[in-house]
């Protein structure tokens, strides 16, 4: 279903709605031509029909996006199918160091298979993820990519970086939730799909006259609330 919400198909000249927006259970469908991938007619059907969502935006977050340098530091958030497509990405991209934070601790030996080298689940420590990964890593990684949708979780892959892109679902307008950007060396990017045909990358800087800086997973929870450590 593309952005004016209208169906691409009719049957006895009534519409018929797409199952989730997209239909992918039917034989024939209607998509536009960006979202249209050529393979080799060799390809086997049943190992290439996964590659069309969650691991290609996993994997393509990572390297397209996130770019993380050779021998560098990734985190990745979440180890379903997209984050260990992410996790794929960092490997291949030639990171050093991959820690995987999930908050189910069988997931780890899977997720070896995927190039994690480290892993933390939050529910073994009485701080917050964040300070635990700077601990780590003697000051926070390189790159954090989050794959749960979790806003709690954003907040932990945000500050436990120095240097951050964190990817965003197109389809999510606004999160009810606080989310610091007070720190000037930090950086989140965006894959934005506009609603016309061409997609496009937009950088939004943490930086601003007379905004305080703040260094990673320099934020401690007291009660319901959030909020900054002192420098």
């Amino acid at each position: 279903m593309i952005a004016d919400g209208q169906p691409r198909f009719t049957a006895r000249g009534q519409p018929v709605y797409h199952f989730l927006g997209t239909s992918t259970f039917s034989e024939y469908t209607v998509v536009h031509v960006g979202c249209v991938a050529k393979i080799s007619p060799a390809a086997p059907l049943d190992k290439v029909c996964v590659l069309s969502c969650g691991i290609s935006t996993g994997f393509g977050a990572t390297v397209n996006v996130a770019k993380p340098a050779k021998g560098s530091t990734v985190a990745i958030f979440g180890l379903g199918a997209v984050g260990l497509a992410a996790m794929e990405g960092a490997r291949i991209s030639g990171a050093s160091r991959i820690i995987g934070v999930d908050l189910n601790s069988a997931k780890y030996e899977q997720a070896k298979k995927f190039g994690c080298t480290d892993f933390v689940n939050p529910k073994d420590y009485a701080k917050p993820v964040q300070e635990v990964i700077v601990e780590m890593t003697n000051g926070g990684v390189d790159r954090s990519v989050e794959c749960t949708g979790n806003a709690a979780a954003m907040i932990s892959a945000f500050e436990c970086v120095h240097d951050v892109r964190a990817i965003h679902d197109p389809s999510i307008l606004h999160v009810s939730d606080s989310f610091s950007c007070s720190d000037h060396t930090k950086r989140i990017l965006f894959e934005l799909y506009r609603l016309i045909s061409e997609p496009c990358t937009a950088m939004c800087d943490a930086a601003g006259a007379g905004v305080g800086r703040r260094r990673a997973g320099g934020r401690r929870r007291q009660g319901g609330g959030v909020q900054d450590a002192p420098d």
